[in-house]
């Protein structure tokens, strides 16, 4: 949609980053994944956000130790679902 440049380009980076490391670490066994923890109740945030701390965590943790070998470089929602980029 463009605009935000000065916000969009360290997400973009910070993908990029990610999935080189992603391959690299591949052979070792090691799965790397980005994930977007959605609009959090955080210090920052404040109670105005729908998801407590807690909630965000544990779905987060869920999603952790289920991933498999394939979703490694991937920038994936909370909930697990793929953000395509």
């Amino acid at each position: 949609s463009g605009g935000w440049v000065p916000y969009r380009t360290p997400k973009a980076a910070l993908n990029a980053a990610w999935h080189s490391l992603a391959k690299e670490v591949a052979p070792s066994g090691l799965i790397a994944v980005l994930y977007n923890p959605g609009w959090v109740q955080t210090r920052k945030v404040g109670p105005g956000a729908p998801t407590p701390v807690e909630e965000g965590v544990a779905e987060l943790r869920r999603h952790i130790d289920g991933l498999r070998p394939e979703e490694s470089g991937g920038c994936l929602e909370r909930d697990g679902s793929e953000i395509p980029w």
